[in-house]
């Protein structure tokens, strides 16, 4: 009996592990845009320089984790003289502070969606938010999809008041490929 208590649990371990999934993520194909409202118009824009660990198995999400920097400088709203103002000290203050990170704390699954818990830190300033997101997953290749909120002003980005919105809109993509590590 104990002999086939300890296979089973062997088995179920490395199922686990033959299903879960681990991908290390430097792409150009990976894409963060956000949107922001500025005197009543929408503003948008990019960060580049992804770099993730990632360990998902959508079948047990709550043994998954997801580990995220961007590079503050990358960000591109298509006109170089805003983008250089948003890297000064006011906004990203990218020469103290190069990267913005997130550290996942769970994820569970909601329907047919995942949500992801976890610590997003701009700025030297950490605050837990909540991330909804999809995985597509065919033929051996997969994506990571995002869109969701945060309060920019939480964060000490840009002046609390003026025209500028609290609010900026995010939608992130990341693909991935079996195999590819």
């Amino acid at each position: 009996m104990k002999k086939m208590i300890s296979c089973l649990f062997i088995g179920i371990f490395f199922y686990g592990m033959v299903n879960a999934q681990h991908w290390d993520v430097k792409s150009d194909a990976v894409s963060i845009e956000f949107k922001i409202k500025n005197f009543g118009v929408w503003v948008k824009g990019t960060f580049r320089g992804l770099n993730a660990h990632i360990h998902f198995d959508k079948n047990r999400p709550e043994s998954a984790s997801i580990t995220a920097t961007i590079d503050a400088s990358s960000i591109n709203t298509g006109i170089q003289a805003r983008d250089n103002h948003l890297r000064k000290q006011e906004f990203f203050d990218v020469e103290n502070y190069p990267t913005i990170s997130y550290q996942s704390a769970f994820i569970q699954k909601k329907n047919d969606k995942y949500e992801m818990s976890g610590t997003l830190t701009i700025k030297g300033v950490a605050k837990t938010i909540v991330i909804p997101f999809i995985f597509l997953e065919e033929n051996g290749k997969g994506v990571f999809r995002a869109t969701f909120d945060i309060d920019r002003t939480e964060f000490g980005v840009g002046a609390k008041g003026g025209p500028m919105s609290k609010i900026v809109k995010l939608e992130v993509s990341v693909p991935v490929i079996a195999g590819h590590h």
